[in-house]
């Protein structure tokens, strides 16, 4: 009677395991892309609602200065409008991107460049600026550089609606967000 399997069940058992797996990839890669779009788009409309809690304060939306970083602008947000979680500022699609500890002495949060996955605003603006961007992904992934979406970055836009926005061929980050925002 033999014990075990042969060298050739075993490749065999491999193969039919790394084809399966592979099928799996193919099927369920875009559904997770888009599940991740979606997740992003959501805390976009989140971290929208805070801004508009701001905005009944201040008649602006938070703004740091010019020339600032995103996450000083975001940081603005933070200081000043109580029950947000630093985890809205995660994209499910950038691994890249750490969330920021919250001081348990103090309660407040104090934000850095990697514990933000969204760009912000170059200048002051408003809901009155409907059409001009408030925040975008910082980055997206063509092949096998970049992080975040697919080809894809998901925008939002001072009046409220965040959008998935498809980056074609040739274009980068700064063309998809026409220099209306700061990283």
């Amino acid at each position: 009677m033999k014990k075990g399997f042969t060298l050739i069940e075993l490749l065999v058992v491999i193969l039919i395991l790394s084809i399966l797996i592979t099928i799996a990839a193919v099927t369920f890669g875009p559904a997770i892309a888009r599940a991740n779009e979606t997740a992003c788009k959501k805390l976009l409309g989140d971290l929208f609602k805070f801004c508009n809690m701001y905005y009944l304060k201040a008649s602006t939306f938070p703004f740091a200065g010019e020339g600032m970083e995103a996450y000083q602008h975001w940081q603005v947000l933070f200081d000043n409008v109580e029950g947000i979680s630093p985890t809205l500022l995660k994209c499910p699609a950038m691994g890249n991107v750490r969330v920021a500890e919250m001081d348990s002495d103090t309660n407040k949060v104090t934000l850095r460049p990697e514990n933000c996955a969204y760009a912000y605003s170059r200048e002051q603006c408003s809901p009155e600026h409907y059409s001009r961007l408030l925040a975008a992904d910082k980055d997206f992934k063509r092949g096998n550089t970049g992080f975040g979406h697919n080809e894809a970055i998901v925008v939002l836009k001072c009046g409220g609606s965040p959008d998935v926005v498809k980056v074609k061929e040739g274009e980068n980050w700064e063309t998809v967000t026409k220099g209306e925002l700061v990283k």
